[in-house]
């Protein structure tokens, strides 16, 4: 699938504590994106689907379900044991979703200058 747009949540201005919020202005990202029938690559920190906004974007599949290509990430402060998907596993398998986790200080890591 042809993927163009790159959906981010930026970790200069990340606070654990707006994760509901962020989860309710991805939702209304995704419903544009799906809509014009554009897949996106899907980037924030955490556990995606987590049930504990401390943990990560308590989103559920819905919100996101657009995104073909999901990566969770962590921060300095927020580095969290990820979840590699198990949220949404069964969705993941079924639309052929990849997902990537992404740590911080690891010698792989995200280009947030080159995305932003």
């Amino acid at each position: 699938e042809d993927i163009k747009d790159v959906v981010y949540v930026k970790p200069d201005t990340f606070d654990a504590k707006f994760t509901p919020k962020i989860a309710t202005e991805l939702e209304a990202v995704n419903k544009q994106l799906v809509a014009r029938k554009q897949p996106y690559l899907l980037i924030g920190f955490g556990r995606w689907g987590s049930s504990d906004p401390w943990l990560g974007t308590p989103v559920n599949w819905g919100q996101v379900c657009g995104a073909k290509v999901i990566v969770e990430a962590t921060l300095p402060k927020m580095n969290v044991d990820l979840s590699q998907g198990s949220h949404f596993f069964h969705n993941i398998n079924s639309f052929q979703v990849s997902y990537f986790s992404v740590s911080h200080s690891g010698p792989y890591s995200i280009d947030w200058d080159w995305l932003n």
